[in-house]
């Protein structure tokens, strides 16, 4: 079976846009969370989710994933620093009433060892990092699963992303605003609306990470 796993980074508020388009075709999908409060400003220049709009993905049976409190470059931090980066977003769940993240997504994409190992003595599934290509269950680490990120940066993503999803290799998709105010990470509703067309037409099974991990 064609399988892509779709995944969003960064709560930003106009991926509710797109929620309904995932239920009225059965896909799933995993939003990757930083750092979020109770009530969002209207002066925010890049609306994100509230506390709230999270729990409503939550009950509507969406994974919520770790991407740490403050986004930062893990490359530049010490393990204690990395532990509170991904502590800090599992009290921020507990406290908000969400389930615990079982995934994780790397800040910024790149792959970080030791991030791996404390994820993974933290009892977490799988980590998901930015790296063009398609997922291969038979040689990737659940711990270093690449993803294609589709957006105005890269365009023409989305078919090379469909094009290497063969031999039994997972398509992981990484999606932010629909659309964003930062240009260069969104994705026109209307260009993410044919992409999920596409995708039900072909006959893909579209999930989130961890009901990929758990078929």
């Amino acid at each position: 079976m064609k399988h892509v796993i779709l995944t969003f980074d960064d709560r930003v508020a106009s991926q509710l846009e797109a929620v309904a388009l995932l239920k009225e075709y059965g896909f799933g999908a995993t939003f990757y969370i930083n750092r979020f409060a109770e009530s969002r400003s209207d002066a925010e220049e890049r609306p994100l989710m509230t506390a709230e709009e999270l729990r409503q993905l939550a009950r509507a049976g969406f994974e919520l994933g770790n991407h740490s409190v403050n986004h930062p470059d893990f490359s530049t931090l010490d393990d204690a620093g990395i532990e509170r980066e991904i502590t800090g977003i599992e009290q921020m769940f507990a406290a908000a009433g969400l389930p615990k993240p079982v995934t994780f997504a790397y800040p910024g994409g790149p792959f970080c060892e030791r991030a791996a190992v404390i994820l993974k003595r933290r009892g977490y599934l799988a980590a998901r990092t930015n790296e063009h290509r398609s997922y291969d269950p038979e040689t990737d680490s659940v711990m270093r699963i690449p993803a294609f990120p589709v957006a105005n940066k890269y365009p023409g993503i989305f078919r090379e992303a469909i094009a290497s999803g063969v031999d039994g290799k997972a398509i992981v998709l990484i999606y932010h605003g629909i659309p964003d105010a930062a240009f260069h990470c969104s994705t026109a509703f209307a260009e993410f609306r044919m992409q999920m067309r596409y995708l039900k037409e072909e006959r893909y099974r579209v999930t989130g990470l961890a009901e990929f991990l758990r078929r």
